[in-house]
């Protein structure tokens, strides 16, 4: 994870990126779901595009 950071801050610093780098991990089940995830649905009423929700974990940091 620590590596992981540090690549993603070299990257960020390296191109001038405003945000940083977001990843994606399919996962097998719901159990690795983290506690904090936002569920759009659930959360604000309403489906979210994949775009919007790139966009939600881009400039706020939020699992979705």
């Amino acid at each position: 994870m620590e590596q992981n950071n540090r690549l993603s801050e070299l990257l960020k610093n390296t191109i001038g990126q405003r945000y940083d780098a977001i990843a994606l991990k399919m996962i097998a089940d719901e159990t690795e779901i983290p506690e904090n995830a936002v569920y759009p649905l659930r959360d604000f009423g309403q489906h979210l595009a994949l775009c919007q929700a790139f966009a939600l974990s881009r400039r706020e940091g939020k699992t979705v």
